[in-house]
């Protein structure tokens, strides 16, 4: 359901603040209880307008310190809702705050994390060896890869330093661990060149820049509809893994020649995939309640790096791919 239930803790001397701002936003159903010291309001709302009043708390509530607020997620309710209603209508997109939750939360660098890492990348590496796609989609499905990238796409809108540290943190450990992993098991076992798998992966088209700037969207997409069955599709379709098993694969049996391709590959689809991802989050109108300035600053260089990077590797596409075509034009 597109609705949203807030708890609103806060003391006797805001509660007419609280439930004065209340008034001023439509399709709210407000409740309270009373304690001797505590007011407990609940209110249920459209997801869309949670954003508007956790702002409103904010800017107006300040000098008695911000009520605490739980935003809890409404499965179903009794009686019914009207869902042709034009206050239960499909939302935009999730409140600042959830987004951040749902991001945030999961970017935790423990065991768990680094065992699924090791884990994915010996399913991708053993799929890659055997050429067997449902292997190598497996891997991709249990990686944990994509949750950095878009917690960068986050920290970047939202200002939020820490935020990024942490996510280029567990992200730069997590793509360690698998190009360190992936290149002992190319010296323990050499590939073959002649594996469709391997060779598949060792060269950038400008459908694969493609492929990750629509991967980026559908995934920014997905994190800020709370959409998070979409998310499984996304980490297919922009395979991050995959390309850096080969890439590790590939330096460890020293096929120095086809590295470079790979390697091109990985960084195409984390640039295209953070740039695409952070674009797609602005022009959501996702932004901070305060440290706007810092917050442009930092999306203003997400998206130069990543033009700067996107239409470099653009650029060396078409330049291999005219090559190609102008040497077959002259066998012909």
């Amino acid at each position: 359901m597109n609705l949203r239930l807030l708890e609103i803790d806060t003391s006797n001397t805001q509660q007419d603040q609280v439930l004065a701002l209340l008034k001023a936003f439509p399709c709210l159903d407000v409740w309270q209880s009373s304690g001797s010291e505590q007011i407990s309001i609940r209110v249920t709302l459209p997801t869309t307008q949670v954003e508007a009043v956790l702002n409103q708390l904010r800017e107006h509530l300040p000098e008695l310190g911000n009520p605490r607020v739980m935003i809890l997620p409404i499965e179903t309710m009794w009686p019914m809702p009207d869902l042709d209603a034009p206050c239960n209508q499909a939302t935009a997109r999730l409140s600042r705050e959830e987004i951040y939750a749902n991001v945030a939360q999961p970017l935790q660098l423990s065991w768990t994390q680094l065992g699924m890492v090791t884990l994915s990348t010996l399913i991708a590496a053993i799929g890659l060896l055997k050429s067997s796609e449902a292997i190598i989609i497996g891997a991709m499905v249990l990686a944990p890869l994509l949750q950095p990238i878009l917690g960068v796409a986050v920290a970047a809108v939202l200002g939020d330093s820490v935020l990024a540290k942490r996510s280029i943190k567990i992200g730069s450990i997590s793509i360690g661990l698998a190009l360190g992993l992936s290149i002992l098991l190319g010296i323990v076992f050499p590939i073959s060149t002649d594996l469709p798998e391997i060779m598949a992966r060792v060269s950038v088209g400008p459908l694969d820049v493609g492929l990750a700037i629509a991967a980026g969207i559908a995934s920014a997409l997905s994190l800020t509809t709370d959409n998070q069955n979409a998310i499984v599709g996304v980490m297919v379709a922009v395979a991050l893994l995959p390309p850096l098993v080969v890439l590790g694969l590939l330096l460890g049996s020293g096929e120095w020649t086809l590295a470079p391709g790979a390697l091109l590959l990985v960084v195409t689809n984390v640039i295209g995939l953070n740039l695409a991802a952070t674009t797609t989050l602005m022009a959501q109108n996702i932004q901070p309640q305060s440290q706007r300035w810092q917050a442009q600053h930092y999306t203003q260089w997400v998206i130069g790096i990543g033009m700067v990077f996107v239409l470099g590797i653009m650029s060396m596409v078409t330049w291999q791919h005219s090559s190609i075509l102008g040497a077959f034009l002259q066998r012909i």
